[in-house]
């Protein structure tokens, strides 16, 4: 069973993890709904989404971090609902100061088992997170013809991430 499995259809508010816009702390569950020892980081973000079916429709993204890797979880229509497109998605991040990064995601999973997964390393992700500023996301499913597109907007604070992590004990590779 994977990390993320544990929560499949569930978002972080219904496992003691509120919306908010500051990080918060975690803890995985094992097959059988016991908390584990291993904590994540989870924040919560607001958006818009659309595709052959929807324009601007609203939009929640969860970011997951623990000792391995960075998740993405896309809810639309501000529901538990979890996005259904399979494969290869782009991601454009741009900071307030102009600069910007790009990077690969791939979702794994279909429907509610749907988890998007960057192929960027857990450090080059966090490196994001450790500037402060408004921080937008652009995600596509296509770069040439994209038939479904997320935006949001990340407005957590360095310090509270470089703390939280710390608090938990994730270091990352360099």
């Amino acid at each position: 069973m994977s990390k993320l499995e544990v929560q499949e259809g569930e978002s972080s508010w219904d496992n003691g993890v509120d919306e908010c816009n500051y990080w918060k702390i975690g803890k995985y569950e094992d097959e059988f709904g016991d908390s584990t020892e291993e904590q994540f980081l989870c924040f919560n973000c607001s958006g818009k989404f659309s595709n052959s079916i929807s324009e601007a429709g609203p939009l929640t993204v969860e970011i997951f971090v623990d000792k391995d890797e960075v998740y993405f979880k896309f809810y639309t229509y501000k529901s538990k609902q979890l996005i259904k497109n399979r494969g290869l998605f782009f991601a454009d991040v741009k900071f307030e100061n102009g600069k910007t990064v790009s990077f690969a995601l791939n979702n794994q999973g279909l429907g509610k088992t749907s988890i998007v997964k960057s192929s960027a390393n857990p450090k080059q992700l966090r490196d994001i997170f450790l500037i402060d500023g408004l921080i937008k996301f652009h995600v596509v499913n296509d770069r040439q013809h994209p038939t479904a597109e997320y935006n949001f907007t990340y407005d957590g604070q360095a310090w509270d991430f470089e703390q939280t992590i710390q608090e938990i004990g994730i270091l990352f590779d360099e």
